[in-house]
């Protein structure tokens, strides 16, 4: 009796064993692996770098003018030698074409007592040729504003490619002697893209 007793608590105990044994194995093979699907993307920038001439990093000057007179040059304007002083140049690192901007930060150029308007400035530019006629005298000159105004012969310029301008002022017959001065800002932004993507010229 006790042999049979014994004999039957070997069977349970193996049949416990059984079942654990083979409730490990069976929850082992259902997360040996588990697969799934997603997306992948990204947006790549173009990248922009542009060179600029020191002739426009130092400061736009007109020199001493008197009242009274009309398309005064520039100081570094230099068609004649040859070539316009005021140069930007697409660099070659530069990923996409760009266009060339640019503006005024205020409405007039002052001396902080007087003022002389902004569009008394006007400008031509040149993406062909730094001799090109336009350059050499103001006709069909454009005045300058504080809004990005688009330099129409530089736009969608490769590496490489350059913008030449050429700066001129008139003075009216009845302004007051001072020093005027305003800021100026130009921008290259990648064709395409508006002119809101160049901020505000501050």
């Amino acid at each position: 009796m006790i042999g049979k007793i014994g004999l039957l608590g070997t069977l349970v105990f193996l049949g416990t064993i059984l079942v654990v044994f083979f409730g490990v194995s069976y929850n082992a093979l259902s997360a040996e692996y588990q697969t799934g699907t997603t997306t992948m993307d990204v947006t790549v920038r173009g990248y922009v770098s542009i060179s600029v001439s020191t002739n426009i990093t130092s400061g736009i000057t007109f020199s001493t003018q008197d009242p009274g007179t009309t398309d005064n040059n520039a100081s570094n304007n230099n068609f004649w030698n040859p070539g316009t002083g005021y140069n930007l140049t697409v660099d070659a690192s530069s990923t996409v074409n760009i266009n060339f901007t640019h503006a005024s930060n205020r409405t007039n150029l002052t001396t902080g007592t007087y003022y002389l308007g902004i569009g008394n400035v006007t400008y031509n530019s040149n993406s062909t040729a730094r001799g090109g006629i336009n350059l050499a005298d103001a006709s069909g000159s454009e005045a300058l504003s504080t809004s990005w105004d688009d330099l129409e012969t530089c736009d969608n310029l490769a590496d490489d490619g350059n913008c030449w301008l050429a700066y001129f002022l008139d003075v009216p017959a009845a302004q007051e002697p001072g020093s005027y001065e305003a800021g100026y800002c130009w921008c290259g932004r990648q064709q395409g893209t508006a002119e809101a993507n160049c901020g505000s010229c501050t």
